[in-house]
């Protein structure tokens, strides 16, 4: 009888302690949803850096606090104290709407993330054990970034084995709360939405409420500035087509009798969201012709290999290829005035282009893409022109061609758009293409 009181005793203390441990410790990595945020944007810019992965996990308490009905169900202060001490110090937790506690691991992968998660659900059962609580109540969501794959795996195998079963396919009625979902997408544009809020969220499919309930922005005003946009893309595209359309007869004729082959060069991009699309140019070069030099340059730009490819001087470096053997004669003068891409108003009005953004790639330039190049065509539509092509474009890295797109691309404005615009007139009429 006295072995049983000392060893209830002993475990009685040490959940006592535990619990003690949780309170004490509770502060050091519990923040407010605003400073999460910021974390979160921060670490988000960091990982795309470093080429590293990390963690969002949604921990939704609704059915651990309230689940079962009984006197003593885990709080909610006592549930994010309990995995506040579980977790590292280093890792930021908050609270979100009264029901959802969120935690940003750093430098964690999803299986990572899933580990830190079963420690946590083990420590909440071992302290509220009186509770029966059962997987039933866990609810959890898994994000990891920078990835782009989607996985699903049930929960009780998480808990029950250190093997991660993974399932292809959950029936979709499936409950909820039996399943543990780790979604690993490029997490672009929720950082975007919490750092500027005037792009459209790519990862709102995750968790929609924690997007748009923000008092510090406006669901319809990101509407309206889009509608805006795409407003002035339609009118202005008309405009110019029908001021444009004599001289794109007059170009058209000239680019068929110059050379052989069709009038139109048609190339696959990608677009906004790395939705690819048909590329509109007139053809300014030989029809047929290899596209080994460009990739061979492309790759160099993109790796900073800036030396080999500057044909310019050390003080007015110029990363372009000079006297391009593909390039017909009457193409060469095209460029120069760029009225080669006048097509691109078509693209304009099937709504896959905008009159001002970042370029659209070819699929090659985007397989050489670090991480945090990404941004520029996951974030906005590509443009007809942009903000690097008039800063000087073939003097210009590739690292700081990007810098100028993201900076675009988060402080957008109708005026910049018309300065833009402004700008390329000018670069046209002076004859500054490539």
């Amino acid at each position: 009888m006295k072995l049983h009181l000392d060893y209830f005793r002993h475990t009685l203390q040490k959940k006592i302690f535990k619990f003690a441990k949780s309170l004490y410790q509770c502060d050091k990595n519990m923040y407010s949803f605003e400073d999460f945020k910021l974390h979160l944007c921060i670490e988000k810019r960091r990982s795309e850096r470093v080429n590293c992965k990390s963690s969002i996990v949604f921990f939704n308490v609704k059915h651990l606090v309230h689940g079962n009905g009984k006197q003593h169900n885990p709080r909610l202060e006592d549930i994010a104290k309990i995995i506040c001490s579980t977790i590292r110090k280093t890792d930021v937790v908050s609270i979100y709407k009264s029901q959802t506690i969120l935690i940003l691991l750093l430098d964690t992968n999803c299986c990572g993330a899933q580990c830190a998660c079963k420690r946590i659900v083990r420590e909440i059962m071992d302290c509220y054990s009186s509770s029966k609580l059962t997987h039933e109540h866990f609810h959890i969501k898994i994000l990891s970034f920078p990835e782009k794959q989607i996985e699903k795996t049930a929960m009780d195998d998480i808990i029950a084995d250190d093997t991660i079963a993974e399932y292809m396919k959950i029936s979709s009625d499936s409950h909820v709360a039996n399943e543990m979902i780790f979604k690993r997408d490029y997490f672009e544009n929720l950082s975007l939405c919490i750092s500027n809020f005037n792009g459209s969220a790519i990862s709102m499919r995750i968790d929609q409420t924690f997007f748009w309930d923000q008092e510090l922005v406006s669901k319809y005003l990101l509407i309206g500035k889009k509608v805006t946009k795409r407003l002035m893309d339609i009118l202005g595209a008309l405009c110019a087509l029908v001021l444009l359309f004599p001289l794109m007869l007059i170009i058209a004729v000239g680019v068929k009798l110059t050379s052989p082959g069709p009038i139109l060069f048609k190339q696959r991009r990608a677009g906004y969201k790395g939705i690819y699309f048909t590329f509109l140019k007139f053809r300014s070069m030989v029809a047929g012709n290899e596209d080994r030099l460009h990739q061979d340059y492309v790759r160099k730009l993109i790796n900073g290999e800036n030396d080999q490819i500057n044909t310019g001087t050390r003080e007015k470096p110029c990363y372009k290829i000079r006297n391009d053997p593909r390039t017909t004669p009457f193409g060469q003068f095209l460029r120069k005035t760029s009225l080669d891409e006048l097509p691109q108003l078509f693209n304009v009005l099937k709504g896959e282009m905008s009159l001002v953004g970042p370029r659209p790639p070819i699929p090659y330039e985007v397989n050489e893409y670090k991480k945090w190049h990404y941004r520029r065509i996951l974030e906005v539509k590509p443009g007809i022109t942009g903000l690097w092509q008039v800063s000087g474009r073939n003097r210009t890295s590739f690292d700081d061609m990007v810098r100028l797109d993201i900076k675009y691309a988060e402080n957008w404005s109708l005026t910049m758009d018309l300065k833009i615009l402004f700008k390329t007139f000018k670069a046209v009429f002076a004859a500054d293409g490539e």
